[in-house]
């Protein structure tokens, strides 16, 4: 079956760019103190290379995806190499390790700002120092605010153990900030997003813990439905697809087959993980009853 990407027009695009840019400024001018400069990073998951060029033109430079192969064909499009020879590409996709290579790869790669573990701070690291980039590359640390199991990132209680990880260790990578999506369930007509303010917590922990200054830490959160009440909060970096793009398409067959993987491979490591805990479980199991054995012939003795 082949997939049909729809193309939003020109107009549209332009258009919906005006409306969101303006939002972000509303929401800027209404901070008193501490206003900080909001980045918009327009996801273009699924949406095709004219969407890209079209919103571009417009002066839009940062741009998010969410699937590595999609990445990789997209910055490999003739048209984009030719014409957005200045765009910055944002992951913002779940990385499983054995793709970092391909990541670290990317031309024009900007930031990934979905960093989780230190084992995909350290694949990435070594695979950057393979490429040879010339700069650092940015990272956010994803944080799972709302310990739902579906979704990845850092519990907030090892956020800072992270960062210190990135900032010591990982030559290759620059720390910049925390980074959240948060519960989907949440209404914005029941108040404050709590998983939000978690992420607030988060970046005052880090700061005390790691010697840093507030203002030097990136909060990336808020997509289309909720970008403006994120930056109320504090965010200063915004995803926002749909809203400038159109209705989000059916990914593709790589894209699904991508996804699957993924979830293969979080399986089998899951999997993994309790045969090593039953392993070592049974090892102690082992080593009480040698040890009562011992006890029991010293007595006898």
């Amino acid at each position: 079956m082949i997939n049909i990407r729809r193309m939003a027009s020109t107009s549209s695009i332009q258009t919906a760019l005006k409306t969101v840019n303006a939002n972000i400024q509303n929401q800027i001018s209404k901070k008193t103190e501490g206003a900080q400069n909001v980045r918009l990073v327009a996801v273009t998951k699924t949406k095709p290379v004219e969407d890209i060029i079209t919103a571009y033109e417009c002066g839009q430079r940062h741009f998010g995806e969410n699937y590595i192969i999609e990445l990789e064909e997209k910055t490999k499009h003739p048209r984009i190499q030719a014409i957005c020879r200045e765009i910055k590409w944002h992951f913002i996709g779940h990385v499983q390790t054995n793709k970092a290579k391909n990541l670290a790869a990317i031309p024009n790669l900007y930031m990934c700002e979905t960093v989780h573990s230190e084992k995909l701070a350290k694949k990435l690291n070594k695979e950057l120092e393979k490429a040879g980039k010339t700069e650092k590359l940015k990272v956010l640390v994803q944080v799972n605010t709302s310990r739902e199991e579906n979704k990845n990132g850092v519990s907030t209680s090892k956020v800072s153990d992270l960062v210190n990880l990135i900032r010591t260790k990982c030559t290759e990578l620059e720390f910049k900030g925390l980074m959240t999506i948060g519960s989907f369930d949440h209404s914005l007509a029941d108040g404050v997003n709590p998983d939000f303010v978690k992420l607030l917590k988060c970046r005052d922990d880090v700061c005390r813990r790691c010697n840093l200054k507030v203002e030097d830490i990136e909060l990336s959160m808020g997509m289309s439905h909720d970008y403006e009440h994120a930056i109320e909060l504090g965010s200063t970096n915004v995803r926002v697809g749909s809203t400038i793009f159109g209705a989000r398409d059916p990914p593709k067959q790589s894209q699904n087959q991508e996804v699957i993987q993924e979830k293969e491979e979080e399986s089998q490591q899951f999997q993994e993980n309790n045969d090593s805990q039953h392993i070592t479980k049974a090892t102690d199991q082992e080593e009480v009853l040698e040890n009562d054995t011992a006890r029991l012939k010293e007595l006898a003795i």
